[in-house]
């Protein structure tokens, strides 16, 4: 394909893209070929949970969005913007969408069908190149998102063990504070003759004034 006959603005974008804008003319050619120029509204979704990516995503401008809850509460696991790249990526092992690929800002990108990727590996051997950078990018942080849901989850049951131990740690001294007050209480009361450690007295004191004993 030659230059007069590719869309010029299309040709453009893919000359000041980030990832694939530094790979020769002939390979720009190649993708504006076989790929379909597509814009998406804030709110799409781009890739549905559970589903292969069914192209190549050279994302011009826009913001795409993948959250996850793990156990950790749900975040942000990945997003792409203008410059970046998505999708069905060279050698990937096509791995499914852990959650929807989300339009957060309105999109404009050009898909390439996963069709084409074998084609593509052989005539655009640069944009390859980085593509295989970017999915390996894409697979570290993924596995980092795992690691770091996996030690707050951790943490979060580590917490609530020590919070159920505190409670119940204040819950024992409580009541050792109050059997202690109810000792203290009862020790502090007045010796008054009604008392029984004055029987004995009380006694005698009867005995002595009985008649019979004058």
């Amino acid at each position: 394909m030659t230059t007069a006959t590719a869309d010029p603005e299309l040709l453009a974008l893919l000359a000041q893209h980030r990832s694939v804008g530094t790979a020769p003319l002939v390979e720009h050619e190649w993708l504006a070929a076989h790929g379909d120029r597509r814009k998406l509204a804030a709110g799409e979704i781009l890739v549905r949970q559970g589903t292969l990516a069914p192209s190549l995503h050279i994302v011009f401008a826009g913001h795409l969005v993948i959250r996850l809850d793990r156990g950790a509460g749900s975040h942000k696991i990945y997003e792409w913007r203008g410059g970046d790249v998505s999708g069905a990526l060279p050698f990937s092992r096509g791995a499914r969408a852990p959650n929807d690929v989300v339009v957060e800002e309105a999109t404009d990108y050009l898909a390439v069908a996963v069709e084409h990727l074998p084609a593509m590996i052989r005539e655009c051997p640069v944009i390859t190149a980085t593509l295989v950078h970017a999915m390996l990018d894409r697979a570290r942080h993924f596995n980092a998102n795992d690691l770091r849901d996996e030690k707050l989850v951790s943490l979060g049951k580590l917490a609530a063990g020590l919070a159920h131990e505190a409670a119940e740690t204040c819950r024992l001294l409580e009541e050792r504070r109050r059997k202690r007050a109810a000792v203290l209480n009862k020790s502090d009361e007045p010796k008054t003759p009604g008392n029984d450690e004055y029987a004995d007295q009380r006694q005698s004191d009867q005995y002595r004034a009985a008649p019979d004993n004058r």
